[in-house]
């Protein structure tokens, strides 16, 4: 039996509890005297009005410690006389108290910093835990927010405006420094045509920059623009832009009724684009590298596009339609470009012009994971992307385990079909490319059947497989044995013919299908030799003449054919001529890019041209394959070969941090006065699409639920034409006369705000993981109060004192000692907000006080009272913690001491 120590009174009187009116003479005056007249019952304790039992020398073990937040079988939080509305409310108190203790840990405790990231998906599963339990409460004449009261909710997502609504404009990208200078490798003989269509006619205007007043600066170049289009009667116009004290270019100020083109231009050079990565893990980014001058001993670099978000990027994959636009795909797993990323990792696709401007960027959609390998464009210049993802794209598609995706995009980005194979296992798609006639070939890896009609050898197998142009499958054709096999490239001749390089029983091999073939037979097939630890075939590229060219890496430095450059050691990057005779074929020559250090070929690309193929390569290298000094990490480069393989240039972006160069793609007409006037062939202003699927990440069959006043729930469902439009124009059908949903139309771009209205509550519920709409939509969960309609000013005030707000955010973090400081306000004010809401349920409204409005005590009474009253406080609620602390030992707990009792009454 538990024994009393006298000395705790003559503790609690010395201690420093009589802290004068401000202290607990004006508490006893404002609550515990209240409290004590009030009609509570004596078996319902608070447990903010126990002892403490919970050490600070414990804290990092309860933290850690597995379990739930909220613990509705803590011997804390049943003194609650059997009223289930108490339980809950002790219960989460207890549980937020717990939250605290990790948000202080995180603020204070110098060792957090090691464990951020386990402290940080422990706050997130923490408050998702809170969130739900919150959500799920009701009480009697009562409400308690997991936020904040609001009536509207507004999308943080910033939507393109209607073409309708804004006077079309382009800027260039930077052309000069000094805007009095003669803008770089113009020579004054060039010519373009701008043409500009509007409802009656088309014009053709030809820009001739021989007749340009004086040097070719941005000055003179715009202001003799400017009088041909106005002897043109043009209404659209072109003006000096200021990017900054050393960065100028120009602003085309287009007229709402005229749509404007440049092209024909009398000069174009071929140009190669590179897509990249910087750095690696957390700290990785993409890029996007266009090289010109290819024909000079040293390539100039005409621009970099770095790819830049708050988290991990990279750049896996390159193409380039016809008319000189730019495609690059790759991962991210930050939002981009004001796309709301739901996936821990999610594939993107961006598109520039050739002078290195972004045109458009687009998400997948993913919620799971998912990432971009492959790109491509068809004669019809639409896009068609490959990768892997976790989860489900579409209501109909089975998910599981890594899927291969195939997603389509036409030119303004708007998707027009996906496909997701999902075999019982793994797969991915590692390649892919078009035919003339827009058919589709997929080629990637799989440790299944990656459809019927086809045969899993074990491990993983290679495989092939053909869609139309609508997505639908046409036939698969899988390869390998009992090993790790894959299909890491793909290529598509002039006659049709399918090329697919790749790894089988660790054998580099190259084979040749035939499309009208449906056997699982190639044509042919060339083994090119082992490729060792660490080996891997990379891409593929189809020259002039049958010539097929193959890249990787190895550390065999013997592979297939003559030798041209010898290996060098460790591991080496190779590229291997094979020769198509039709019916067989065999390797050419072999050539190794590397130094004494880890070096890899992963892109190339071929101008074709009859006995004289120009051979264009990216890489890394962790030495010097440029004759140079090594790398400090990791150096990305580019290398021109001769048909022979022979070096003719190599270019190494010798660097601080790790880089790599991931593809290639070649254009023959990359560079002309166009592009060096950072002007964008095809029409502008490019229209957007406006469905509301190419806006955001949303997916279809994605969505939320709205329930009005606690009535049915109605669902609102993203189709595949929604327009933003269309869906308020459906989010207000669901809300009727409740509330509104309206497109809110900014400066640049436009928002869906939904508010309740005449003392409605709205509640927007998110639909289940992976087919949820508020996110990529910027709304989130939330309950709508409408302001009330025709109520007396008390019966307002008596509506707002009923509903109590913990006031928490989505963007609660850990992740900085800022950021722990601000999640825990938010966390005391929820504390707060829990005890007053436990008064307004015991007590009743304030005005229910039964002494609102009498005399107050006197403040040298109210001192002598605070002693009273603390020390009669400690003793009673020693005797009513006897047994709570008992139970609390008994599960391992630690008791209380002399300075726990202190916490009786504070």
């Amino acid at each position: 039996m538990a024994t009393f120590d006298n000395n705790v009174l003559g503790a609690f009187y010395s201690s420093g509890v009589s802290l004068g009116l401000s202290g607990n003479a004006s508490r006893i005056q404002d609550e515990l005297l209240n409290g004590s007249f009030a009609s509570v019952d004596p078996a319902i304790i608070p447990p903010w009005t126990l002892p403490a039992s919970r050490p600070y020398d414990e804290m990092l073990q309860r933290i850690f410690s597995s379990g739930p937040l909220i613990d509705l079988t803590d011997p804390r939080v049943n003194n609650t006389a059997g009223d289930d509305q108490y339980k809950n409310l002790f219960g989460l108190f207890t549980g937020l108290t717990k939250l605290r203790e990790l948000a202080t840990y995180a603020e204070e405790n110098s060792g957090a910093a090691t464990r951020t990231t386990l402290l940080q998906n422990r706050f997130e599963g923490y408050l998702e835990e809170a969130k739900s339990f919150v959500n799920g409460l009701e009480f009697e004449d009562t409400t308690l927010l997991y936020g904040l009261k609001t009536s509207s909710l507004t999308s943080t997502v910033a939507f393109p405006k209607d073409p309708k609504y804004t006077t079309p404009f382009h800027y260039s990208s930077s052309v000069a420094e000094v805007r009095t200078d003669p803008i770089a490798n113009i020579t004054g003989t060039e010519t373009f045509d701008i043409t500009v269509v509007n409802s009656v006619e088309t014009k053709v205007i030809n820009i001739d920059m021989s007749q340009v007043s004086g040097d070719l600066s941005v000055d003179n170049i715009t202001t003799y623009i400017n009088s041909q289009l106005t002897a043109n009667s043009v209404t659209s116009s072109v003006e000096v832009q200021r990017f900054n004290e050393t960065s100028y270019g120009f602003h085309l100020k287009l007229n709402a009724t005229e749509t404007v083109s440049f092209g024909n231009a009398s000069d174009s050079e071929p140009g190669i684009y590179v897509a990249g990565t910087n750095n690696v893990g957390d700290y990785s980014s993409g890029y996007v590298q266009k090289f010109d001058e290819l024909d000079t001993a040293a390539p100039n670099n005409a621009f970099r596009s770095e790819i830049e978000t708050s988290e991990a990027d990279s750049a896996k994959a390159i193409a380039v339609d016809s008319q000189g636009y730019v495609y690059s795909v790759g991962s991210t797993a930050g939002d981009l470009d004001g796309l709301a990323n739901q996936a821990t990792n999610d594939a993107y696709l961006r598109k520039y012009d050739a002078a290195g401007e972004l045109v458009w960027s687009r998400l997948l959609g993913a919620t799971d994971d998912a990432n971009g390998f492959a790109v491509a464009v068809d004669a019809n210049d639409d896009i068609v992307i490959a990768g892997n993802v976790m989860g489900s794209l579409s209501a109909t598609s089975y998910g599981g385990n890594y899927d291969s995706f195939v997603t389509k995009f036409d030119s303004t980005g708007a998707e027009q079909w996906t496909r997701q194979a999902a075999p019982y296992a793994n797969d991915g798609a590692l390649a892919l490319t078009t035919d003339a006639s827009g058919n589709i070939f997929v080629a990637g890896q799989t440790y299944s059947e990656i459809g019927t009609g086809v045969t899993h050898a074990g491990g993983s197998d290679g495989y092939l497989s053909k869609l139309d142009t609508d997505g639908t499958l046409v036939w698969n054709k899988q390869f390998g044995g009992t090993g790790s096999d894959r299909a890491t490239a793909v290529a598509v001749d002039g006659s049709g013919n399918i090329y697919v390089a790749g790894e089988k029983d660790g054998n580099a091999i190259l084979s040749r299908y035939v499309d009208s073939d449906v056997s699982q037979t190639p044509d042919w097939e060339v083994n090119l030799g082992a490729l060792n630890t660490d080996g891997t075939v990379t891409d593929i590229a189809v020259g002039s003449s049958g010539n097929v060219y193959v890249s990787g890496q190895t550390t065999n430095a013997a592979l297939s054919g003559s030798i041209v450059n010898a290996h060098s050691g460790g591991s080496d990057g190779f590229v291997t001529q094979v020769v198509d005779s039709g019916g067989s074929a065999a390797v050419g020559w072999t050539t190794y890019v590397g130094s004494a250090s880890t070096d890899t070929v992963n892109g190339i690309a071929v101008k074709p041209s009859v006995g004289a193929d120009e051979i264009y390569l990216t890489g890394a290298t962790q030495g010097a394959v440029d004759g140079g000094a090594d790398a400090t990490v990791q150096d990305a480069f580019a290398m021109k070969l001769d048909n022979t393989g022979t070096e003719v240039w190599v270019d190494q972006n010798h660097g601080a941090v790790s880089q790599g160069g991931n593809a290639i793609a070649l254009d023959d007409t990359a560079t002309s006065i166009i592009s060096r006037l950072g002007l964008p062939t095809g029409e502008l202003p490019a229209t957007p699409p406006s469905e509301i699927l190419s806006l955001t990440t949303l997916r279809p069959g994605q969505y939320f639920s709205i329930r009005v006043d606690g009535g049915v729930t109605k669902r609102i469902e993203i189709e595949t034409d929604d327009s933003l439009g269309f869906l308020s124009f459906k989010i207000n059908r669901a809300l009727g006369t409740a509330g509104t949903s309206s497109v809110q139309r900014g400066v640049n771009d436009s928002a869906l705000k939904i508010e309740a209205i005449d003392d409605a509550v709205v509640e927007i519920i998110g639909g289940p993981d992976g087919f949820d709409a508020l996110t990529p939509l910027g709304l989130r969960e939330a309950v709508l109060y409408g302001e009330p309609v025709g109520l007396v000013e008390d019966a307002e005030d008596e509506i707002a004192s009923s509903i109590f707000e913990m006031g928490f955010a989505d963007d609660m973090s850990l992740l900085t000692v800022h950021d722990a400081g601000e999640a825990g306000i938010l966390i005391d004010n929820a504390l707060r907000e829990i005890r007053k809401m436990f008064r307004f349920i015991a007590i009743g409204p304030e005005d229910k006080d039964p002494f609102a409005g009498k005399p107050q005590i006197k403040p040298a009474d109210a001192e002598r009272l605070a002693q009273m009253q603390g020390a009669l406080g400690a003793i009673t609620g020693l005797a009513n913690s006897m047994n709570i602390t008992n139970q609390m030992r008994s599960q391992g707990q630690t008791g209380g001491s002399t300075q726990n009792m202190l916490n009786i009454i504070t």
